[in-house]
């Protein structure tokens, strides 16, 4: 008998093509299974069927999913460790073991305070000195850290500055000057600084000042206004020497700076020299021998590491190695007798570090490397035959002088590597020289703190592949330890607010004024124009008054010499206050004053209005001005302002013989003007130096008559 079938639906479809049987009944339809299962059992099975088979494929597709997204974040994870900064967030995390450490931190669900204790443990035991052993339980990272020092800008917190410190990336930082903060801002700076490196590593930082005094003292409206070098050479006099240096030290260790690039220990024997001037001693051997070693003694005992600057001598050199690279074209002979005695003299008495030059010197090294990066002149010169033992620092690596050195980076082929391969190259070229602390201060001199990051990732695996000898590495790290220990750095910070009170105090303000009378040189005096003949005025008289109240009368004063004429001539702004400086100091003096202030440049129309006041009146004295310097960045020396020669040319040719020349700041202008009979000499152009040149001119004080320089170019 034939059985109508309904049509099916998907269940049902399902259950046939499953191969199960139909049935039905007189009374109702009925599927029957094999198993005598009904249909509604069987709907029900198949649709927990489907139920399982649907939730697989939901699984299925969550797990490539999730698979997917673990991947992914696998490929960003390791990318971002392939970055600077990501590899040092991650070993801030998690100390990681390299095949050069034999002993390794492992610091696991600890406390901050816990995980600082470990690393003080595990790092240096400050009540002792450090030992090899010491230095070789350090991980790689944190060594090449302390051979690395760069330029912050001031009071400048940032998080990026903060991570540094921490993971101990640097070992030293040099503070960027500044015209503007408060001696408050920048102690509590360099606490902070401290205080950071400290937190982590337990490892304290050089932090430097490149102070050299009178325009290059960093905290000028800080700071004593301290003489330069030349001033002190001028002076000439080891004890005031060290005075000099144990007051200026002590108050840049009130600031919290513990090193300073200073002294100079250049011979400036070449008066064209572009970059060294006036911040030498001077331009024999022997006196910058003496003086500078009592610089440097006076530093120390202020408890300031003294770097003696640069090695082999940069002072006989008509290039600036911020620009270009200088040679320094004499035989060794001449060497020994010149450029080498002051480094050899600082080196004798102990000096602690000694600050390369980017110079060449063909004849100590052929390659014409500069000493930066010539093995010769550090190891087989400074090391062995000077038998120097303390800490040697570059100049900064960025300056262009080595902008034209030739590296061949590996996996280049053949040309000559550029931008930041070409400054990597430069930092393992220093280090394979023999430099112990390298110093960066970046574009603008300002480091960039992200470069370093792979600044000390290429050094880290320059070691390991063994490019840069690791045990020369290690003795750099010693030397560099153990004069933080011989200085006491790890236990003097915080450094108190109240050693602030050294600035500018009593004893070194009159200290300051001092050495600036002792440093104002007459070089002629041929007319015998000094000291000024000055008239005084006379006192006023009092009145006398009759005891009848009825007749007055007064007592007259002698009739007072007629008024001197003065003129003064100054460029510039800050020698443009010379002229109340001497208004001020001729107030009881009856004179005529002209002060006309110029600018540097001189314009014609600042030429013409001096030129008709000197041609269409009567002057007994002028006194003129000569401030040649160079106020660009990073530029230190004097130049010459060519309208300022002029200027001086057309005023000799018309009244000579009144006129007094007082060159400010390069003693080597005289060489560009006629021959003034009448000229005095001043380092620096601060306000104590000039109060000084008043009392000079005014007689009060005896002019120096030593002149720290060799002026034999030209017939006096």
């Amino acid at each position: 008998m034939m059985v109508s079938v309904p049509k099916l639906d998907y269940r049902e479809r399902t259950i046939k093509k499953n191969k199960y049987y139909l049935a039905s009944s007189s009374i109702e339809e009925t599927v029957v299974s094999p198993k005598g299962e009904t249909v509604i059992d069987l709907q029900d099975k198949e649709e927990d069927k489907l139920k399982k088979k649907n939730a697989a494929i939901l699984n299925s597709r969550i797990f490539c999913l999730l698979s997917a997204t673990i991947i992914l974040s696998f490929i960003i994870f390791f990318f971002y460790l392939s970055t600077e900064q990501g590899f040092f967030n991650v070993r801030l995390m998690a100390e990681k073991k390299t095949p050069h450490e034999k002993e390794v931190r492992v610091i696991e669900n600890q406390s901050s305070e816990d995980e600082a204790k470990i690393a003080r443990q595990n790092n240096i035991n400050w009540e002792e000195e450090p030992t090899e052993e010491m230095v070789k339980q350090l991980p790689l990272d944190v060594r090449i850290g302390q051979l690395l020092m760069v330029k912050v800008s001031d009071v400048e917190q940032t998080n990026e500055l903060v991570q540094v410190l921490r993971s101990g990336l640097v070992g030293g930082v040099l503070v960027n000057r500044s015209f503007t903060h408060q001696n408050k801002a920048i102690q509590s700076f360099t606490n902070w600084l401290q205080s950071n490196a400290l937190t982590d590593r337990a490892i304290p930082l050089f932090i430097a000042s490149d102070d050299e005094g009178g325009r290059y003292i960093n905290y000028p409206n800080l700071q004593t206004e301290w003489p330069n070098l030349m001033g002190i050479g001028a002076v000439n006099d080891e004890k005031e020497a060290f005075n000099y240096g144990e007051a200026y030290g002590r108050e840049l260790r009130a600031l919290g700076f513990n090193l300073v690039f200073s002294p100079v220990l250049d011979v400036n024997s070449n008066p064209d020299n572009p970059i060294i001037g006036v911040r030498s001693l001077g331009s024999r051997p022997e006196e910058v021998s003496r003086l500078g070693v009592s610089v440097f003694k006076g530093f120390e005992a202020a408890g300031m590491i003294a770097v003696g600057k640069h090695f082999p001598g940069h002072g006989d050199t008509s290039e600036d190695s911020h620009v270009q690279l200088p040679v320094v074209k004499h035989g060794y002979d001449r060497l020994e007798e010149f450029e080498f005695p002051p480094f050899m003299s600082a080196i004798r008495e102990g000096i602690p570090a000694l600050m390369t030059a980017h110079v060449a010197v063909p004849a100590v090294d052929s390659s014409n490397n500069p000493a930066t990066l010539s093995r010769v002149l550090l190891q087989e010169v400074l090391r062995k035959r000077f038998g120097f033992e303390g800490v040697i620092v570059s100049d900064s690596l960025n300056m262009e002088a080595l902008k034209d050195i030739k590296f061949k980076e590996e996996g280049e082929s053949g040309d000559s590597a550029t931008g930041d391969n070409k400054l990597l190259g430069i930092f393992k070229a220093a280090f394979k020289a023999g430099v112990d602390v390298v110093l960066e201060t970046g574009t603008n001199y300002v480091s960039d703190i992200s470069h370093l990051f792979r600044v000390h990732r290429y050094l880290m695996r320059e070691v390991e592949v063994q490019a840069i000898d690791e045990d020369q590495i290690n003795q750099s790290v010693l030397r560099v330890l153990r004069l933080k220990y011989r200085f006491g750095l790890y236990g003097r910070y915080p450094v108190p607010e109240s050693a602030l009170s050294v600035l500018r105090c009593e004893r070194h303000s009159n200290m300051s004024q001092r050495f600036a009378e002792k440093s104002i040189n007459i070089l002629r005096n041929d007319h015998g124009l000094l000291p000024l003949s000055l008239p005084t005025l006379p006192p006023p008289q009092p009145t006398l008054q009759a005891a009848d109240d009825a007749a007055r009368s007064t007592v007259s004063s002698p009739a007072p010499l007629p008024p001197v004429s003065i003129l003064i001539i100054t460029p510039g702004e800050e020698v443009s206050l010379f002229g109340n400086v001497f208004s001020k100091s001729t107030i009881h003096h009856n004179i005529n004053l002209t002060h006309i202030p110029i600018s540097h440049e001189v314009s014609q129309q600042e030429m013409d209005k001096v030129m008709a006041r000197v041609n269409e009146h009567h002057h007994d004295y002028v006194l003129l001005f000569f401030h040649h310097y160079n106020h660009l960045p990073c530029c230190f020396t004097p130049l010459i302002y060519p309208a300022q020669v002029e200027l001086g040319t057309q005023i000799y040719n018309k009244i000579k013989d009144k006129v007094i020349v007082i060159s400010v700041e390069n003693p080597y202008d005289l060489f560009k003007y006629p021959p003034f009979p009448t000229h005095l000499i001043a380092y620096n152009s601060r306000p104590v130096t000039l109060r000084a040149i008043v009392s000079v001119l005014m007689g009060k004080i005896t002019a120096n008559t030593h002149l720290p320089i060799d002026l034999e170019r030209k017939t006096l």
